[in-house]
């Protein structure tokens, strides 16, 4: 099973506008891969911007005439959608946990448009090869995710020079 991304088609369906749009396309981005440093230069983040790209296109303008840097994120409502797939690996069922899990939340409408709109943007295409398994799935959504034991060997290191200095400055 392949599965891709492509928050701009899910975006276009249920917001309007070129602001709610682009807000919409960023924050789905960040759903599935997290906050990181690498997200920005993310295969996610690209299409977004070809969105923005196309409203340019559409409205005649240029680039100059739209504020184009990405939103910041000040989201108060959680997103389920994206774990409870890579749980069950089905997105129907997903879908139904996800807007379950949102009625609990203090909004609950944004949490079930969040929901939807999650399910929109994931693409899951059968492959011929009957062999693939689910980290196969998991690994095509988090293969932009920042590599996240680079960051635990930066700390190890970073102990061990603190070890090594207090061990020489002791003699």
């Amino acid at each position: 099973m392949t599965t891709t991304l492509d928050p701009c088609s899910a975006c276009k369906k249920f917001k309007k506008g070129r602001v709610n749009v682009m807000d919409c396309c960023y924050s789905t981005c960040r759903d599935w891969l997290g906050i990181g440093q690498n997200i920005e230069g993310s295969q996610c983040y690209k299409m977004c911007r070809g969105c923005l790209d196309e409203f340019i296109e559409k409205d005649g303008k240029t680039e100059c005439t739209y504020y184009t840097a990405i939103p910041l994120n000040f989201e108060q409502v959680p997103s389920f959608f994206p774990e409870l797939y890579k749980q069950t690996n089905d997105k129907n069922k997903a879908l139904a946990l996800c807007k379950k899990k949102c009625l609990d939340t203090k909004f609950p409408n944004t949490c079930l448009d969040k929901c939807n709109i999650n399910f929109e943007s994931l693409i899951v295409e059968p492959t011929p090869n009957l062999e693939s398994s689910s980290s196969e799935v998991q690994k095509s959504i988090q293969i932009e995710k920042p590599n996240e034991s680079i960051y635990f060997h930066l700390i190890i290191i970073i102990i061990i020079l603190v070890i090594l200095t207090s061990f020489l400055v002791g003699k």
